[in-house]
C-alpha cells in the first residue's frame, strides 16, 4: 500500500509537501491564523502558480486582516486566474464595498450572480450596494430574488443583522 502511495504521488508529480501546503493553509484559516495560512498558501503557490482558490484564500487572510488593499490584489489575481470563479468576484465586491467603492463592488457581485444564478449572498451584497445608494426599491429587489433562490441563508443573514442591531453593533437597521 504505501509502494502504491508514493508511485501515485510520483507519477501525479504531487510531493507530499505540496498537498500540505494546502490543507495546512485551510486548517490554519479555520484558526484564524491568517499570517500563517499566507504562508502556507504562498508556499503551494510555488508549485502551483496561478491557483485561483489559493490566491483567493490568501486574499481572504489579508482581509481578515484588515489589509484591504493586499486583498483587493488578490483576489483580482484569482479572478484573472480563473474568469469563471463566483465567490472571488464576491470576495473582491465585498472588499471593494468595504473602501466605499460601490460601482466597482456591485459590477463584481452582479458578476458573480451571473456566473452562479443562485447565488444568494452575492444577491444580497448587490441590495446592499443599492441601499448605501438609498435605491430602497432596488435593493429589496434583490433582497427578495436572493430569499427566492435560498431562504433558509436570507433567514440566517437577517437573524444575524437583527442580534447585531440589539447588541449595539449595528446602527442602521
Amino acid at each position: 500500500m504505501v509502494l502504491f502511495l508514493i508511485s501515485f504521488f510520483l507519477f501525479c508529480n504531487i510531493s507530499f509537501a505540496e498537498v500540505n501546503y494546502y490543507d495546512s493553509g485551510m486548517e490554519l484559516l479555520d484558526n484564524k491564523k491568517y499570517y500563517k495560512a499566507i504562508t502556507a498558501f504562498e508556499n503551494h503557490l510555488n508549485s502551483n502558480p496561478g491557483d485561483s482558490r489559493t490566491l483567493n484564500n490568501i486574499g481572504f487572510a489579508y482581509y481578515k486582516k484588515n489589509e484591504r488593499d493586499k486583498a483587493i490584489k488578490f483576489y483580482r489575481l484569482a479572478v484573472k486566474a480563473d474568469p469563471g470563479y463566483a465567490v472571488a468576484y464576491n470576495n473582491l465586491g465585498i472588499a471593494l464595498y468595504h473602501g466605499d467603492e460601490f460601482d466597482e463592488a456591485r459590477t463584481c457581485f452582479k458578476k458573480a450572480v451571473e456566473l452562479n444564478p443562485e447565488y444568494a449572498k452575492a444577491m444580497i451584497n448587490i441590495g446592499l450596494v443599492y441601499l448605501r445608494r438609498k435605491d430602497k426599491k432596488t435593493a429589496k429587489e434583490w433582497y427578495n430574488r436572493a430569499k427566492t433562490v435560498n431562504e433558509n441563508y436570507v433567514r440566517e443573514r437577517q437573524n444575524a443583522a437583527e442580534k447585531k442591531y440589539r447588541e449595539g453593533k449595528l446602527h442602521h437597521w
